[in-house]
């Protein structure tokens, strides 16, 4: 038999108000067309939904066992109605979005911007700790971010995992390993990132836990100052591994100490969602989908 919406949603309204004409009524539909509706139904099934008492129509217990799950029916087709409507509606607007690293982060942006091309996205860049601090004060809508605390400020939707790797220029001797450990390193001039950074976080527990005393010959405050002396063979630094860093032509490393893969997050102030604030979140969680275009590094 055919269980059709508009037979569901006319024996869910008849079944709430007891009458045919009052479920017309708030259904905007004829009597006849709703009666119809249900009697078809009854025909199909071959059994009866309703029975007549007086002026109401009295469920049958097989139409009280049926109600619950047409009233999850429409509320189903009342939520995708939502959906629809509020990816529609995206004529303007603007994203503030927060990133530490610019993958998965800008990806998501590119991917979300291909659907929604008339709202606007103004990018904030900082360190791990900046961009906590920008999601929590409200000046940014969405962050994402590695090793994100889930300590209740925040709701958290996981994007993929990775590591934090070595990188090094391909004249560097270490660079034909490729497989490396703290105590390696240890004896390399090192390119660190500046207190608050993710990555220094990773890179300073993998030492920590290795027990080498690194100390940096360069600091830098941002992922290009390091990619940028490690090019220039002044050292050897640290990013993401799924950071892109084509352009400047270096060799990553995996260091075993720090080989533990960590979750990317996009987060928002817990209990801030809105509609683009949603989209954008669907487009990062579906960054690892099979369809998901590949990542080039």
């Amino acid at each position: 038999m055919s269980i059709t919406p508009a037979r569901l949603r006319a024996f869910a309204y008849v079944f709430e108000y007891e009458s045919f004409s009052e479920a017309a009524r708030q259904l905007g539909h004829s009597v006849p067309t709703v009666a119809q509706l249900v009697r078809s139904f009854e025909k199909e099934a071959q059994f009866k939904l309703f029975t007549t008492q007086g002026r109401s129509l009295v469920p049958t217990s097989v139409a009280r066992t049926l109600y619950p799950t047409a009233v999850k029916f429409l509320q189903a087709e009342q939520d995708a109605a939502n959906i629809v409507e509020q990816y529609t509606s995206f004529e303007r607007g603007l994203l503030r979005v927060a990133l530490g690293n610019a993958y998965p982060g800008m990806d998501a942006i590119q991917r979300f911007q291909s659907v929604f091309p008339n709202v606007s996205v103004q990018i904030q860049n900082g360190n791990w700790s900046d961009v906590i601090q920008m999601v929590e004060d409200g000046s940014v809508d969405v962050g994402v971010l590695p090793d994100v605390p889930d300590d209740g400020r925040f709701d958290l939707t996981l994007c993929l995992h990775q590591r934090v790797v070595a990188v090094a220029a391909p004249a560097n001797p270490l660079a034909s390993k490729r497989n490396v450990t703290c105590a390696d390193l240890g004896h390399e001039p090192l390119i660190f990132r500046t207190h608050g950074s993710s990555t220094q976080k990773q890179v300073d527990r993998g030492f920590s836990a290795a027990g080498v005393a690194a100390e940096a010959t360069i600091v830098a405050n941002t992922r290009d100052g390091v990619l940028e002396a490690a090019h220039r063979q002044l050292g050897i630094g640290f990013m993401w591994e799924k950071s892109s860093a084509a352009h400047y032509g270096l060799v990553q490393l995996h260091v075993e100490e720090i080989s533990i893969d960590v979750g990317e997050f996009v987060f928002v102030k817990k209990g801030r969602r809105d509609p683009l604030v949603s989209a954008y979140i669907e487009q990062v969680s579906s960054l690892n989908s099979p369809d998901a275009m590949p990542h080039k590094s």
